[in-house]
């Protein structure tokens, strides 16, 4: 990721201190086919930080400061469905929080506001990446999956055998840990949000990938000044791919996504 091809003028911006904290780890920043990316680390380099342990108000907060448009955020994801196996794609529509004790608010303290997250991911920007993903993949074994709800929980332990039956039977389709309080925090600050999920292993009964890769995956989260597509570095998508899946999305995004409605349908 920190070596993507075509990536030019790479620097470090480090945003030290916001109102909410300091961010995961300093932004990598550089342009990709003539757009500004900014590329965060949300475990921190090393993934040191636990889901819980996050600063996710400072991270939101610190990509408004750098003029972020769109978020693309990627992380590793269990599967409740056989039909999403190992190293698929995932681009979820709906969300089910199940995390407790996460500041999901920059309000508070006098000031209050209530916003809609009936639909927490951007629909238009959700299309657009789900094409450039399926346009990156082409020509090899894996599969890009349009929609389905992601239950957000608290970790670091996978789900028991019994939460996920109870998961699946609620109509669930894939768990994570991080993406509440991300999806409301960008939502208040006008930034439409997307989650695109590898599934890295079945998760029904806390047993864990044993892919190396996965940590890796989880801890990009990757944004953009202008919108292009960074995608991670999917094991057995190679860099060619990455540049594949850019293309389309500078191309479309723009002129597509409003990121004043905030993802609003």
């Amino acid at each position: 990721m920190y070596e993507m091809e075509g990536m030019d003028d790479v620097h470090e911006v480090d945003i030290a201190m916001t109102p909410f904290g300091s961010p995961s780890s300093a932004f990598v920043v550089g342009t990709l086919h003539g757009v500004q990316v900014a590329f965060l680390a949300r475990h921190a380099a090393g993934h040191t930080i636990l889901p819980e342990e996050l600063p996710s108000r400072a991270n939101i907060f610190a990509m408004k400061l750098l003029g972020v448009k769109w978020i693309i955020s990627v992380s590793a994801c269990g599967s409740l469905k056989e039909e999403i196996e190992p190293g698929h794609i995932a681009i979820p529509d709906g969300l089910f929080d199940r995390t407790s004790g996460r500041p999901q608010t920059f309000f508070g303290n006098g000031v209050v506001a209530h916003v809609s997250l009936a639909d927490p991911f951007c629909p238009v920007l959700s299309k657009v990446l789900h094409a450039a993903v399926a346009e990156a993949i082409d020509g090899t074994d894996k599969k890009v999956h349009e929609g389905g709800a992601l239950v957000s929980i608290n970790g670091p332990r996978f789900s028991t055998r019994t939460e996920s039956k109870v998961f699946r039977s609620w109509g669930l389709d894939l768990v994570n840990m991080t993406t509440f309080p991300e999806a409301p925090l960008a939502r208040e600050a006008e930034i439409a949000y997307v989650r695109a999920r590898v599934r890295a292993g079945r998760h029904a009964g806390g047993r864990a990938c044993g892919c190396l890769w996965c940590l890796l995956c989880w801890c990009f989260h990757v944004s953009s000044f202008r919108g292009a597509f960074v995608p991670p570095p999917w094991a057995p998508v190679g860099r060619k791919h990455h540049s594949r899946a850019v293309v389309p999305v500078l191309t479309c995004i723009e002129s597509n996504c409003d990121p004043s409605n905030a993802g609003m349908p």
